[in-house]
């Protein structure tokens, strides 16, 4: 059974300008926006998740590599000994450190072209839907 003006009337939001307001028909219109919407709410998640993943990996790695060096140190018979182990720790951390940075930058950057691309495929679908299927925007063709 579809809502009728009295019925939408009867609606807690009911007020002067209420009546002529059909929310199904606002939610119908927006629907491929809001689906747009919700498909690159999940794309985002899904890349979050990516990123935090990646960086779970590395600090877990790390603290290995931290735990491994105190183990190391602990072994140590002589101060240059101790240098050598810690320099040898710095130099890794350091290398590490570069190399995670470079592959986060390298998964955004994918992410980033991945958005574009479907941001893209989106505003072409949602244009479409708008000129009534009409890939070519409403122009004539002759």
């Amino acid at each position: 059974m579809q809502d009728t003006p009295t019925e939408t009337a009867k609606s807690p939001f009911a007020g002067p300008l209420s009546a002529p307001l059909d929310l199904r028909a606002l939610g119908t219109a927006n629907q491929p926006g809001l689906a747009a919407m919700a498909d690159m709410h999940q794309h985002m998640l899904k890349r979050a998740a990516d990123v935090n993943g990646e960086m779970l990996s590395f600090v877990k790695r790390r603290l290995e590599s931290d735990s491994q060096c105190m183990k190391e140190l602990t072994t140590c018979k002589s101060l240059p000994e101790v240098y050598s182990t810690y320099a040898a720790f710095m130099q890794k951390m350091m290398r590490d450190y570069a190399e995670e940075m470079s592959a986060v930058a390298t998964l955004y950057a994918g992410q980033a072209e991945e958005t574009v691309e479907e941001m893209q495929e989106q505003v072409g679908q949602m244009a479409e839907a708008a000129n009534g299927g009409d890939s070519e925007g409403g122009k004539q063709q002759g």
